[in-house]
């Protein structure tokens, strides 16, 4: 039988990594996605021996502020790993200053990264999960965040 296929964009950093070692522990195939090539070919090596013969793990680079992107990364896992049923949107930048400190450009890239990024990856996964009639998606929230919003559930009519 095929493995589940898990996709997890933000990949690579802390949460990330653990996310997507659990779903190789728990025998789905698993795609990680990162900004940095680096860190992917690294996140690839330290996942490799939790691996199993059905459920490989593989990775690319991809800039979740690109929707391009995103639908590249999206397709090309639909057609190495298999039909994605997991989605975790674990990319995410932090600004770790105060507000005043913030520049245009700085909340700029935190909103392209963490809200559109997010919105980019559900998307694109999200046009293979309605056609098959399932999958699940997560979307991990920042360290800094104190209140879980929930997107509308848009899905239905699409």
């Amino acid at each position: 039988a095929m493995a589940r296929v898990a996709c997890v964009f933000g990949g690579t950093g802390g949460i990330g990594a653990c996310v997507a070692k659990r779903f190789l522990l728990g025998g789905c195939a698993v795609a990680v996605f990162s900004r940095r090539a680096d860190s992917v070919a690294a996140t690839l090596a330290q996942l490799q021996p939790f691996a199993g013969q059905h459920a490989p793990v593989k990775g690319m680079c991809c800039d979740v502020r690109e929707e391009d992107s995103v639908r590249e990364v999206v397709g090309w896992t639909e057609q190495n790993v298999g039909p994605i049923r997991y989605l975790v949107n674990c990319s995410g930048v932090v600004l770790d200053k105060l507000l005043l400190q913030t520049t245009e450009a700085d909340m700029r890239r935190l909103l392209d990264t963490n809200l559109m990024g997010a919105i980019f990856c559900s998307k694109a996964a999200l046009k293979h999960m309605l056609r098959r009639r399932e999958g699940s998606i997560v979307n991990i929230g920042d360290v800094f965040a104190s209140e879980a919003v929930c997107f509308d559930r848009g899905g239905d009519e699409m």
